[in-house]
């Protein structure tokens, strides 16, 4: 599951509207109310900016068909462009076209994506939107839908976190190599215990992240939890990581499933604890650390590595 499928699953889940002083302080709006909202915004761009995407697109049909309607100046639905947007490789050029446009949520993903790619003057240019108290309200419930989708914790993270974050989830490069330290980690299962590094080395730690809005994560999971089930207590455990916010939708896949796992909701999407500290930019998404607390997989086709 890739970024742009994941923001739109992780706004699924809102709260009502609240008054606010800026996005940062603002409540999500309800997933259905976002993808209408979205549905319904139109988005001029300028002839050099509708150039820019109209050179970007390869001839599928489909981007044929857009193409056509990027000539010249133009007036477009926002829900075709961002899909050719978002984490998209060589995107930068039309990002970069983008960055100033008058509309702020267009302006909000391109710094994203900008962002994503090391710009910290686009790491700035996103904490100045969640902060800014003339945004209206809808725009601040936009943005911060937006961002926390995408992992960004508005009330929490300054310019720098914020960027950090947003190259380890669209980078190309995963955030712990092969032959990196684990960093130090705590969690608590479904079951009530408490799990730390400290506690856990000395064994072979499996960490498998996942969500119950993953199609693959859930289509593999028969597969994960046989070849997982295989190894011996004595020498390894294995932590099944989910990245639903909505806990009764972690439960009932944990019972549908029979995880026989420790299982731990992180609660927060993209943007928890867990999440952040492996970089988890796809699900699923897998991290096995040795005995010495040292990476030893971040792939899930080599996990066989340690079921031999």
């Amino acid at each position: 599951m890739r970024l742009w499928t994941a923001i739109f699953l992780a706004v699924c889940f809102g709260m009502p509207l609240e008054a606010a002083d800026t996005a940062a302080d603002a409540q999500p709006l309800p997933g259905a109310e976002f993808m209408e909202l979205l549905a319904k915004k139109q988005i001029e761009l300028t002839p050099a900016q509708a150039e820019t995407l109209r050179k970007f697109l390869s001839d599928t049909k489909k981007e044929d068909e857009l193409a056509e309607k990027l000539k010249g100046e133009a007036s477009i639905s926002i829900v075709e462009i961002l899909p050719h947007i978002v984490n998209k490789d060589g995107c930068q050029t039309v990002l970069a076209r983008l960055r100033d446009h008058p509309d702020v949520f267009l302006r909000f993903v391109a710094n994203c994506g900008l962002a994503g790619s090391g710009d910290s003057d686009a790491s700035e240019a996103i904490y100045t939107m969640l902060h800014d108290k003339h945004l209206n309200a809808l725009d601040q419930r936009l943005l911060k839908s937006w961002a926390l989708g995408a992992g960004i914790n508005p009330a929490k993270d300054d310019s720098n976190s914020i960027l950090q974050h947003l190259i380890t989830l669209m980078g190309t490069t995963q955030k712990l190599k092969v032959g990196d330290e684990c960093p130090s980690f705590a969690a608590t299962t479904q079951s009530g215990v408490d799990l730390n590094f400290k506690t856990l080395k000395g064994k072979i730690i499996v960490l498998h992240f996942w969500s119950s809005s993953c199609a693959p994560c859930l289509a593999q999971m028969p597969e994960h939890i046989e070849r997982l089930s295989k190894l011996s207590p004595d020498e390894a455990v294995v932590v099944f990581v989910s990245l639903d916010e909505d806990e009764k939708r972690f439960e009932a896949s944990v019972e549908k499933y029979g995880m026989p796992f420790h299982n731990v909701c992180d609660k927060s999407g993209w943007g928890g604890t867990m999440a952040r500290t492996f970089g988890v930019k796809q699900l699923p998404f897998d991290i096995v650390i040795d005995a010495n607390g040292v990476v030893l997989s971040n792939s899930i086709t080599e996990l066989s590595v340690i079921t031999k």
